[in-house]
């Protein structure tokens, strides 16, 4: 990593492809994958390791639903 302005289009351009997976998928209904494989993703856990104050003023939806 340089952090030209290449390499942020680069970030940007792989984001937007990872965006675009979820919205078409959002979109679709998830018709596209297995009914396993959508389960999966819904029931995904994710744990905090640390205090909740201990990750000050990041944000994540795991800390989002630690503060809820």
């Amino acid at each position: 990593m340089d952090g030209t302005i290449d390499e942020l289009k680069g970030f940007e351009n792989h984001v937007a492809t990872i965006a675009g997976y979820w919205l078409d998928m959002l979109y679709s209904h998830a018709k596209d994958i297995s009914d396993k494989e959508l389960f999966k993703l819904i029931s995904e856990r994710r744990t905090m390791s640390r205090m909740l104050s201990d990750y000050g003023e990041q944000k994540s939806t795991s800390i989002s639903t630690a503060k809820r």
